[in-house]
């Protein structure tokens, strides 16, 4: 159940961009699947291999982040796919790499 969401809209699109390249916000970087991961983590190479994945994100940080409990990953979604799909998908495979009771979370920062 989900008790409380923060949100934080960082802009608007009005059109779609005239250009088939994207390239991300100032101050965030991307690592298209194709590149390979950011991380050898091996939640970051479990979900780099789920359909709809374009690619991991460092906006907060590390693109796999880990404590004592916890485990986030930051990933792109490709364009054409549903992102709550893409992200339940790659919150199960991370969780196949997660040790004992981890609460894992997957954090959509881009749609490419």
């Amino acid at each position: 159940m989900v008790v409380a969401v923060d949100l934080r809209v960082t802009g608007l699109a009005e059109a779609a961009p005239d250009s088939p390249t994207t390239t991300p916000p100032a101050g965030r970087t991307a690592t298209p699947a194709a590149e390979g991961p950011t991380s050898d983590d091996p939640a970051a190479l479990a979900v780099l291999g789920v359909p709809g994945v374009a690619g991991l994100t460092s906006v907060l940080g590390a693109p796999v982040h880990r404590t004592p409990g916890t485990l986030r990953v930051e990933l792109a979604v490709a364009g054409g796919h549903r992102a709550l799909d893409v992200a339940r998908a790659a919150r199960t495979r991370a969780a196949g790499t997660a040790t004992g009771a981890t609460a894992v979370t997957v954090l959509v920062a881009e749609i490419r």
